[in-house]
């Protein structure tokens, strides 16, 4: 009967440890998937407003007098910022159409500087969890079980962005 019991109880242990590695393993994925969500959100608003900024100096390009001084005109185009913009003296002579579209773009990256700090802010939270999970695993199964699961998590394929 002593045999039976003991095979019993490695059996129990076993599939103890599976799950308990098996929740592992989700968990790390899941913090895996979190940090590729947030990245690709912080991606998408960065391209969002470099593109907003990019339209802005085609418009530029096209509705600049052409009397502006050619050094004034290259600054202007380096310059991705609405305020800084409005102190160069040509800015006065710029059409309504395109103070407008300054404006709303100079509302849209403040909108998204605020979207921008948000995410960091959830990718600082993000990895506190993470050490938590890693300082964990470190406390209950160990230094070498801890480096393990810290490299599975450190391959984790990169998931591309939608």
């Amino acid at each position: 009967m002593k045999p039976i019991f003991i095979v019993l109880s490695l059996a129990a242990i076993g599939l103890a440890a599976c799950s308990s590695s098996s929740d592992q393993t989700e968990a790390m994925q899941a913090l895996h998937q979190q940090e590729t969500v947030l990245q690709c959100r912080l991606h998408a608003i960065k391209d969002s407003i470099t593109g907003q900024w990019d339209e802005v100096n085609q418009l530029l390009t096209e509705k600049l007098p052409s009397d502006i001084p050619a050094e004034e005109k290259a600054n202007m185009l380096k310059v991705r910022n609405a305020n800084l913009i409005r102190m160069f003296q040509s800015y006065n002579d710029l059409d309504q159409e395109l103070k407008s579209t300054l404006d709303q773009t100079e509302q849209l990256d403040q909108e998204m500087t605020q979207q921008i700090t948000a995410l960091k802010q959830e990718l600082q939270e993000l990895e506190l969890r993470k050490m938590a999970f890693f300082e964990k695993i470190y406390k209950e199964k160990g230094k070498e079980e801890h480096a393990r699961v810290k490299l599975i998590y450190e391959t984790l394929p990169d998931q591309s962005c939608p």
